[in-house]
């Protein structure tokens, strides 16, 4: 999936995650446990 996807998701789920740099393309990480939550939420995860 596209890092740009993953942010939407999350942030449709209320998941702003921490951001680097002040750029508008910075990376976005999010925690483990915040990306399960959304991955249980969406049905994406595997197993």
């Amino acid at each position: 999936m596209h890092p740009t996807s993953v942010l939407r998701i999350m942030k449709r789920h209320g998941f702003s995650g921490a951001k680097f740099g002040n750029a508008k393309q910075a990376g976005h990480r999010f925690s483990d446990h915040d990306v399960r939550i959304v991955e249980k939420l969406t049905g994406m995860n595997h197993g």
